[in-house]
């Protein structure tokens, strides 16, 4: 199992991009949010006389990788969806090599939706390893809305920890937007402004933005 080649890749793109537009503009759909995820999907699979050689090709789809299923004695691939919310209408997807990263997977993610869907004013969400500030940065630069929950690593479980025992601002009621005044919050919360920059490592342009 290897990749598609560049035609074939391209064809599909194409057939996807036709296929989301017709569905949007003939039933009138709301393009106010969209979201991606990448999972894996372990195979049992003989390996190769190549593969057990150690001689594997980066166009090989059946990788050894991080292993969701707790199983890294498997060889495995990665499947991506990105939808439509709330409806969930897939509107792009790709089969990926099992032994790759996530997180470089939603910025060209989010390009194809912002052609899919027509503009770039959309919500994008997805889980926190879209959060770096390589794909924070190149979608804020370009336009783009996203909500992604930071990952947990660094200082940021004490930071937040001590945020939620001594708030930084004020503290204040959260309604959902269908809710009657009269009905009481589903919790409380505080919002703080955080600036980011970021280096474009292709022309060396620093990104600032909140």
């Amino acid at each position: 199992m290897s990749v598609l080649g560049s035609s074939q890749h391209k064809a599909i793109e194409s057939i996807e991009t036709f296929l989301g537009q017709h569905l949007i503009r003939a039933y009138s759909l709301p393009t106010d949010a969209a979201r991606s995820d990448t999972t894996s999907f372990s195979v049992y699979h003989q390996l190769s006389e190549d593969d057990s050689q150690g001689e594997k090709t980066s166009t090989a789809l059946l990788q050894f990788g991080y292993s969701k299923d707790r199983r890294p004695d498997l060889l495995q691939y990665r499947q991506m969806l990105a939808t439509l919310d709330p409806m969930g209408m897939p509107l792009v997807s790709a089969t990926l090599p099992g032994n790759g990263a996530d997180d470089p997977v939603y910025v060209p993610t989010w390009k194809r939706l912002a052609e899919i869907i027509g503009h770039t004013d959309f919500l994008f969400l997805a889980d926190s390893k879209a959060s770096s500030w390589s794909n924070r940065g190149q979608i804020d630069r370009d336009g783009g809305i996203y909500c992604f929950p930071v990952a947990m690593s660094g200082h940021r479980p004490k930071l937040l920890r001590d945020w939620v025992f001594h708030p930084p601002t004020a503290v204040e009621d959260i309604f959902l937007p269908t809710q009657e005044t009269t009905e009481a919050p589903v919790g409380e919360g505080f919002e703080i402004h955080a600036g980011s920059l970021w280096l474009d490592p292709k022309n060396q342009q620093w990104h600032r933005w909140e």
